[in-house]
Formats: structure tokens, sequence, C-alpha cells
């Protein structure tokens, strides 16, 4: 349902609408700059999710943690 990423200047939580939470890790592991990315627990998700970045599809702009 969600996905932590972490760079070396944020961190982030993506929900994923879908629940494919092993295809958005595949996805976003090939991309420079990631230090760290797997299954968001619910802290992270509390702590972490900003509803501003949301775009009509329902998940954060991927854009923006990089």
């Amino acid at each position: 349902m969600a996905i932590y990423i972490k760079t070396e200047d944020a961190e982030k939580v993506i929900l994923d609408p879908k629940g494919d939470d092993d295809l958005m890790i595949e996805r976003f592991s090939t991309m420079p700059g990631i230090l760290e990315i797997r299954k968001a627990s619910e802290t992270e998700i509390k702590r972490l999710w900003n509803p501003e970045n949301v775009t009509p599809f329902g998940q954060t702009n991927a854009s923006t943690i990089l």
C-alpha cells in the first residue's frame, strides 16, 4: 500500500492505491540517488505523508523526491 524512499536530501512515503508495493519498489530502486527503499510502516506513513503532494492519480508525485 505504501513505500518508503530515502535519498540524501529527503525521506518520502509514496502511496500505491493498487497495493503493488513490490512493483513500485522494483521501479524506484533503479533511480539514481535512492539510498533506501522498502515497504513503509504505519508510523512512517503518518509521519511523512503530505496530502499536498498528491497527484490526480492519488499518489505522491515521484519527481518531488529527487
